[in-house]
């Protein structure tokens, strides 16, 4: 898997954030600012520690239990809706390029391991590696942090 962020080719002070696999495109947004490191950095505990919230919903990947949470008999209830929301702002990846078109991809742990999870994506990685690249590659030469 490689992580990277590149000038973009349309817009040049916009970058590009891009996931791929073996030169197949998984994941690809535009960013100008440091929102997407600020989301990496305001979520690391959770995506480091937070395991999926309703265990008993079936699913092999972390997207797979959230699509099928819907249509589950917990769907229904307030209390739960608030919680899978609540762990999809701080575990998709989707929800740090806001106003941004891209994919519905979660990082986080799953089964004892951490997984980059989307439709037809599921990748087993090692969380602080990362981290790491993301913080690298998310950060915007020029501009400042608040």
């Amino acid at each position: 898997m490689e992580i990277e962020s590149r000038n973009s080719r349309h817009h040049p002070n916009i970058k590009e954030f891009v996931i791929k696999d073996n030169d197949i495109l998984l994941f690809s947004a535009l960013f100008d600012d440091q929102s997407p490191l600020q989301w990496i950095e305001n979520n690391q505990v959770n995506i480091e520690e937070g395991d999926f919230p309703l265990g008993d919903i079936k699913g092999d990947s972390i997207f797979e239990k959230i699509k099928n949470f819907y249509i589950s008999q917990y769907a229904n209830e307030d209390s739960y809706i608030d919680i899978i929301y609540q762990y999809k702002l701080s575990h998709g990846l989707h929800f740090a390029f806001r106003g941004v078109e891209c994919k519905e991809i979660y990082i986080g742990k799953f089964k004892g391991n951490y997984q980059l999870s989307g439709e037809n994506v599921h990748h087993e990685f090692n969380i602080n590696t990362l981290i790491d690249l993301f913080k690298e590659r998310l950060t915007v030469t020029g501009m400042l942090r608040t």
